[in-house]
C-alpha cells in the first residue's frame, strides 16, 4: 500500500468524509507531524475505489451537483 493510501485509509477509518474534509485534516494533522504533503486526494481516492478499498456515496445534491463522501469498505 502506498503512503498516500495508508494516510487516507487512516483518516477514513474514523468516519466517511468528503475529499475537501480529508485534505483539510491532512493539512492540520498529518503535515505538521510527518511533513507529508498531498496535493490532490481525488486521484488516490479514485485508485483506491478501483481497488475496492473505498466506496463513493452520494450524500445529497448541492446546487445541481452531487456531494461525494468516501468510506472504507
Amino acid at each position: 500500500m502506498k503512503e498516500t493510501e495508508f494516510i487516507l485509509s487512516g483518516l477514513l477509518k474514523e468516519s466517511p468524509k468528503h475529499p475537501y474534509q480529508i485534505k483539510k485534516e491532512i493539512k492540520e494533522f498529518v503535515l505538521p507531524f510527518t511533513g507529508v504533503k498531498i496535493d490532490s486526494v481525488y486521484y488516490p481516492l479514485k485508485m483506491m475505489e478501483s481497488k475496492g478499498l473505498v466506496e463513493k456515496q452520494i450524500r445529497y445534491k448541492k446546487r445541481g451537483g452531487a456531494l461525494y463522501i468516501y468510506k472504507l469498505t
